[in-house]
């Protein structure tokens, strides 16, 4: 009987040492997926960043998109026309107010958040130096500031800041402003040239293309991590991470042609009679196509390379030491 229990225990125990390791393995999975997530992320923070938008306002575009994706999900995976919003608070995470407030808006595309509240505080400066009565001359436009005053009830542009973005210097918003040309200093004052902050090549319709080819992008990627052999779709890649600078000018040209030559023979075959063709069954019929594009990024640093910087700025910085007087 005894070894009987004992020999119970060691299987009690095998078998919890198995559960721990799967849940570890599941979770060191999730920890890569999260990592290769972030790469996918980094290029759209810096696209936010020149939009001057928020980290606050990109997760509230994050949520909505995740919410709608939810649905559609479960949609498809249940075959339900009708989804709970219970379900899919479950599944996304998301509180099933905020679910329903998503789900039930007349435009599912836009998202439910105040950019009052959540807006990066240099667009909310300018925005409010454009709608608050006591930064607006008597014909309603825009008055032109003084950085600051002695007067205290005087409104300037250090009064703006403090009222609207209480938590940041105003020198550093004045700085942002007069970077994105939002702002201009004259003798005068400081003159707002513009009603919203955004980078120079902030332009709607080229992102509105950019958000539609990156999305097919991923679409395939993600797609092609289950999807059979026969059922894959076609991602050809080559790198070399070291080419010469100069010899990569010839390079952009040689791809444009190759692309342009490559696109122009496929043009024909996905636009032919063939492919048009009325068919009995309207359900197959998919939109299809390709997309050719080029991709840089710095070369990245031998392996020795951050030892060497830091050598260097010890260095420069024993040198700056030798110098001073």
């Amino acid at each position: 009987m005894r070894a009987l229990a004992i020999g119970k225990a060691h299987d009690e125990k095998s078998s919890l040492v198995t559960l721990h390791n799967e849940m570890t393995e599941k979770r060191d999975a999730a920890e890569e997926i999260a990592r290769a997530a972030m790469a996918a992320f980094e290029p759209l923070a810096r696209l936010f960043l020149e939009l001057g938008m928020s980290s606050p306002e990109a997760e509230t575009l994050l949520r909505t998109v995740f919410v709608n994706e939810t649905h559609r999900w479960i949609a498809a995976r249940d075959g339900e026309g009708e989804v709970s919003l219970s379900k899919v608070s479950l599944l996304s995470g998301v509180h099933r107010n905020t679910v329903s407030d998503i789900l039930t808006s007349n435009d599912r595309s836009k998202a439910n958040y105040s950019r009052g509240e959540w807006s990066q505080r240099t667009a909310r400066v300018l925005r409010e130096w454009h709608l608050d009565q006591a930064y607006l001359k008597a014909d309603g436009t825009p008055r032109i500031l003084k950085v600051r005053s002695k007067k205290e009830d005087e409104a300037t542009f250090w009064t703006l800041c403090s009222s609207y973005a209480p938590s940041i210097w105003p020198a550093t918003i004045l700085e942002e402003l007069v970077r994105v040309k939002a702002v201009r200093k004259t003798k005068r004052g400081l003159e707002v040239l513009t009603a919203s902050y955004g980078g120079p090549n902030a332009k709607t319709e080229a992102i509105k293309e950019m958000g539609i080819r990156a999305r097919d992008l991923l679409q395939t990627l993600v797609h092609n991590l289950t999807a059979a052999y026969e059922d894959q779709r076609v991602v050809e890649t080559m790198e070399n991470v070291d080419v010469n600078g100069e010899f990569a000018r010839l390079l952009r040209r040689i791809f444009r042609q190759r692309a342009q030559a490559l696109t122009a023979a496929v043009e024909s075959e996905l636009n032919s009679q063939s492919a048009r063709a009325k068919s009995s069954d309207s359900t197959k019929r998919v939109r299809m196509g390709m997309t050719v594009f080029a991709f840089e990024s710095p070369a990245p640093l031998p392996a020795n390379a951050d030892v060497r910087l830091d050598n260097q700025r010890v260095r420069a910085g024993r040198k700056k030491k030798m110098e001073l007087p």
